[in-house]
């Protein structure tokens, strides 16, 4: 697979402007990126045959600016503005069975074949596909996704007298994105695929509009001497707009005919949704001699995805922030700065637009047109609610050379918003967003920067910080535990009582026993006579199963605790060192480790699956000694012992050997800048200018056999979908993150 990649190469060109003077400023940027690769095949690859014309690449431009005008010392105005277009064309890839990347990871020796003058109808099949399609005509396969995003604000404050502004913000982001996929006519360039190979068009077109309004008064007094007050009150509103509209053509009737009136079936398919939100606020904050800070407030909120049995909510909040050092004289210990700081608040997530309806889709079929059950609706809907509790400090010893800081937090969402599964026979099989149960988590921040030596021509800083997370479901209102991917069995991310959200469950081997093999489906493990027995003759690895456990008794074996997808501990160390007055050097590692978990879903197709897997080295010199007629009974026990410890998996034995424990440390980046000298630049009219050459994702140290323990198959999402939120931790024929090498070259003038 390593043929079809090489390096990579990406430009990124900037350029900053500001001025102005007292009554006008100004400040602009523009951005430009252009990178491609590093997938590249070429047709030495395909034995001479030249590949599909996608690439793997990205061009992005942005530009913003912001103009800022004082007409008096009362007046206040700033109009912003930013625009960026995104294009972006890549392969198919990831948990695809028609990826570039996927197909040549099914790949085997075995299967290489190519027309011959001995065999000239052999599919030219130089990767050793075993099904699907061949890996060059994935590569005709074109994904292209076009984005414009565009945003403008104009903010004022006025004051109304010396203790008394106004400030409002109004605004709107805009966001146009046009997704493609073809599959253009006669792709089948190998014979292979037969999959639409008359051609197919899928487009998708979504917009996406927010206008925004934020008012708000400010009141600042003193009391007396000792006693400060800031009291701010305002109102913010929300509308926004969403469209959604695609269509698909199959079936073109002769190449080049890419458009969606081409194909000889066509669908189509939109919808339309406007949420508005509309709340209030107050806040007051008391202090008292620059060192003792007492902050109030609540907010109230109304929002049209309510459903008609609720109005509004409301979100208070409190905090304390104390600072000893300036309270007290501390100059004769080694304190020279101390914050302690508490705080309680409410915040909460709103449901979708349509979420409270009950809605019907449209069905097509050839008795005509119909509708079909869509959306249950909930009229009870309500938002989802979090209180958090959280405590911490701020810690500065030996004149700031040490600095140290801590936070505690503890979080309760109730009435959270979760997809929820609901039984087919009431005629509404998709999953219906509701307020479900309990999630709580605490967890702490910790932070220390060491200033180890600063001279003239040498200074050395080091950092290192940590976080932890304990996270549990602790009630999912009488709703059963939800799975994500739906009846699709490979995934194991779970919804499950008293454990933490996406906790993977699946089969597990029963390890009591000295060899846990089962010669029939009820799992249980055979003696060692009965297995000799069976394998006196060559045995297929598909004909013999692991003996597994079924720990509670319910007849599920596949409800067993594998672990989950969300590390106790992340962070980052590092160092800083600037030395010989123009030169700095900067290092980062990042890890996670404590309880960690990814699901290896790659390997476990390639480890066991009869034709499209059991390609990895272990995996087929195991049934290598299996199938080998020359193997002993003894041999074949061997092998079978270690072929169900180590590769046996899928379903319906889903997770069995494929959780694995993930923990890491990266080497997220290294560079070194160096200062260019006045004497040098000046000439050219240039006042300062810098070089950089670093190193990005450098190295990762982990025991986890799979791609890359950060990738996932599916992209974070908003709102209640079970798999956008939920389905984490698991790897499938994605591509590690890339190693990068990047020099920078910085001026002023």
């Amino acid at each position: 697979m390593k043929d079809l990649f090489t390096t990579g190469l990406g430009q990124t060109y900037s350029l900053n402007v500001s001025g102005g003077g007292s009554g006008v400023t100004y400040f602009g940027s523009a951005r430009f990126q252009n990178a491609n690769g590093p997938y590249g095949p070429t047709a030495e690859d395909f034995l001479g045959k030249e590949p599909g014309a996608t690439e793997d690449k990205l061009r992005r431009g942005q530009f913003s600016a912001t103009l800022g005008i004082t007409p008096s010392n009362k007046l206040n105005i700033r109009l912003s503005s930013q625009y960026s277009k995104v294009n972006q064309q890549t392969i198919d890839n990831n948990n695809n069975i028609y990826g570039v990347i996927s197909l040549a990871m099914f790949g085997k020796p075995e299967r290489v074949s190519t027309p011959t003058a001995a065999n000239p109808t052999a599919i030219h099949n130089p990767q050793g596909t075993a099904a699907f399609a061949t890996v060059r005509e994935a590569s005709f396969q074109e994904t292209i996704d076009n984005t414009d995003h565009a945003n403008v604000s104009l903010s004022t404050q006025y004051k109304l007298a010396k203790d008394i502004s106004i400030d409002g913000t109004f605004g709107i982001d805009y966001v146009s994105q046009r997704s493609s996929n073809l599959n253009p006519f006669g792709y089948n360039v190998d014979g292979f695929v037969g999959n639409q190979v008359n051609g197919a068009l899928t487009i998708g077109k979504r917009e996406h509009t927010e206008w925004t309004v934020d008012l708000k008064g400010n009141w600042s007094r003193n009391f007396t001497s000792s006693i400060s007050s800031q009291f701010v009150a305002g109102l913010q509103g929300f509308i926004t707009s969403e469209t959604f509209s695609a269509g698909f053509g199959e079936t073109f009737p002769g190449p080049g005919i890419e458009v969606l009136q081409g194909g000889a079936v066509q669908t189509s398919r939109s919808f339309f949704e406007e949420i508005v939100q509309a709340g209030y606020f107050f806040q007051e904050q008391v202090g008292y001699r620059d060192y003792l800070y007492l902050t109030g407030g609540i907010r109230f909120d109304a929002n049209s995805a309510f459903g008609e049995n609720f109005s509004t909510v409301s979100y208070p909040k409190a905090s304390i922030s104390f600072v000893p050092s300036q309270a007290f004289n501390m100059s004769s210990t080694p304190i020279s700065t101390l914050r302690l700081r508490a705080a309680i608040g409410k915040s909460g997530k709103q449901p979708g637009a349509f979420d409270k309806f009950t809605t019907f889709v449209p069905y097509t079929a050839t008795d005509g047109a119909g509708l079909a059950p869509g959306n249950l609706g909930n009229q009870n809907l309500k938002p989802e609610k979090s209180t958090e509790i959280e405590g911490g400090f701020e810690l500065g010893l030996f004149n700031d050379k040490l600095g140290l800081e801590f936070t505690y937090w503890d979080r309760t969402v109730k009435e959270a918003l979760i997809a929820r599964s609901y039984a087919p026979s009431g005629g509404f099989y998709r999953t219906q967003l509701d307020n479900i149960g309990e999630l709580k988590a605490h967890g702490m921040d910790l932070e220390a920067n060491l200033r180890l030596l600063k001279k003239e021509n040498l200074a050395i800083e080091v950092f290192a910080n940590g976080a932890f997370l304990r996270e549990e479901i602790t009630d999912l209102g009488g709703a059963p535990e939800q799975k994500t991917g739906g009846s699709y069995p490979r995934y194991r991310n779970f919804l499950t009582q008293g454990y933490a959200p996406g906790t993977f469950f699946g089969a597990k081997l029963n390890t009591s026993v000295d060899l846990p093999i089962a010669l029939d489906r009820t799992y249980k493990p055979s003696t060692r006579e009965q297995l000799l027995a069976f394998f006196a003759t060559p045995r297929d690895p598909s004909t013999f199963f692991p003996a597994v456990v079924d720990e509670d008794g319910d007849g599920n074996i596949l409800d067993h605790l594998l672990g989950k997808p969300t590390p106790d501990w992340q962070g980052s160390f590092g160092f800083a060192v600037n030395f010989m007055k123009r030169f700095r050097l900067n290092n980062m590692f990042e890890y996670k480790t404590g309880d960690y978990w990814v699901h290896n879903l790659t390997d476990e197709f390639r480890r066991f699956h009869a034709t499209i897997g059991r390609n990895i080295e272990q995996a087929a010199r195991l049934e290598a000694v299996l199938l080998n007629p020359a193997s002993t009974a003894e041999q074949r026990l061997v092998a079978a012992d270690e072929f169900i410890r180590k590769n046996y998996g899928l379903s319906p034995f889903d997770g069995l050997n494929a959780i694995e424990k993930a923990d890491f440390i990266r080497w997220r980046e290294l560079s070194l800048t160096y200062d260019i000298p006045n004497g040098i630049i000046s000439r050219f009219g240039v006042s300062s200018a810098s070089i950089t050459f670093a190193g990005r994702n450098i190295a990762l140290f982990s025991g986890y056999t799979g791609i890359d323990p950060e990738t996932n198959a599916l992209g974070r999402g908003t709102g209640g979908g079970l798999d956008t939120n939920f389905l984490d931790g698991t790897e499938a024929f994605g591509l590690p993150i890339p190693r990068q090498f990047v020099f920078t070259l910085r001026t002023g003038f």
